[in-house]
């Protein structure tokens, strides 16, 4: 379930390629139980980082639920329709492979204390999906 949305204003040239439905129906089809902070972020220097997701928490006595952050990116509106088409077909289906695969292990796995991170990358209209 998504917790909190943050939008930062976008120059006009420039679109979100993430679309909140897109995610939460991701969550909710695969029936994924997380909290996830969404940022949506743009920063010049940093067109075509268009999702990652990093700082992920497990259930503590003061928190019951798992936990990650994720930013969505932009890129020029000339690429938004490859770039949407890559998050629907590849993107989206990676991270939900990634976060149910973090979800099945044991809360004492070793693997869940590492930093853990989800990020693609569609530049030059090539798409990079790196994870961890």
């Amino acid at each position: 379930m998504i917790i909190s949305i943050h939008k930062n204003k976008i120059p006009k040239q420039y679109s979100y390629v993430l679309k909140t439905k897109q995610l939460e129906e991701i969550l909710l089809i695969n029936n994924i139980n997380i909290h996830i902070y969404l940022d949506y972020c743009f920063n010049i220097n940093s067109i075509g980082y268009i999702f990652w997701a990093y700082s992920f928490w497990l259930p503590n006595k003061n928190y019951s639920n798992y936990r990650i952050s994720i930013r969505a990116g932009a890129v020029s509106k000339e690429n938004i329709f490859i770039a949407r088409e890559k998050m629907e077909e590849n993107i989206l289906p990676e991270f939900k492979n990634w976060i149910m695969n973090i979800l099945s292990m044991p809360k004492d796995s070793t693997y869940l204390w590492k930093d853990l991170y989800f990020n693609a990358i569609f530049k030059n209209n090539i798409l990079k999906i790196n994870y961890m």
